[in-house]
């Protein structure tokens, strides 16, 4: 929650001395980025408290995004709008393609974010388009490779998207598993167990020894 002095929130006391100081269309920037920013928070909190998804949804599909860090926030927006099980299937679709096209748009502007490339990643997978989907998955690894989040994340993306990776996407997941299972060989088991990609992982693991006997050992623990 914003801290707020006589009513107004300090974020817009600031541009309005940026209005004196500045000018006006420096301030009307950081003014639109302020009501974006709201739109996507309060349109998804308004799903998350059962409002009409719907109708809330059609509201945020027409933002439109004047900045790269913009786009890619919408993007991620509409692929949290797009896992609200209210929301209709031609809908869901819907925010997804806007999603897909936002992040593709912004990665091509900013192609070293690891994290936009597994978005998309995502993105194309839940509109089964897995060979799309594993390049974007591949790329990740390949500008971020040792991100603690995003090798957790690209773990389950390489169990979901285990039958279309190609060799060199293969062998890249295997590092990230390595990877894992050093870091945090409990939460790999526990991305494993949730996505039935047990078998997955050994494989991926075959060729680290050790890393496969950790994720056994923890495996076993489960049973």
């Amino acid at each position: 929650m914003a801290l707020r002095i006589s009513g107004l929130p300090l974020a817009e006391l600031a541009l309005a001395a940026g209005i004196v100081a500045l000018g006006i269309p420096i301030a009307s920037g950081a003014f639109h980025r302020l009501h974006f920013d709201d739109l996507l928070k309060s349109t998804v909190a308004a799903v998350d408290r059962g409002g009409p998804a719907e109708t809330l949804v059609a509201g945020l599909s027409n933002a439109a995004p004047q900045t790269q860090a913009e786009r890619k926030d919408l993007a991620l927006a509409l692929l949290t709008l797009a896992d609200v099980p209210s929301i209709s299937e031609p809908t869901r679709q819907m925010l997804l393609a806007r999603a897909r096209d936002q992040l593709r748009d912004y990665v091509s502007a900013v192609p070293g974010d690891g994290a936009a490339w597994a978005s998309l990643a995502a993105a194309e997978f839940a509109r089964g388009e897995a060979e799309r989907a594993q390049r974007a998955l591949k790329t990740s690894i390949l500008v971020t490779p040792w991100s603690p989040s995003l090798v957790a994340w690209r773990c389950g993306l390489g169990i979901d998207l285990f039958a279309a990776l190609d060799g060199e996407g293969r062998e890249l997941m295997k590092g990230q598993f390595r990877l894992q299972a050093v870091r945090a060989v409990t939460a790999l088991v526990d991305t494993a167990i949730q996505r039935r990609g047990v078998r997955i992982a050994r494989i991926l693991l075959t060729s680290s020894p050790d890393q496969l006997i950790a994720f056994e050992t923890e495996l076993a623990k489960r049973r």
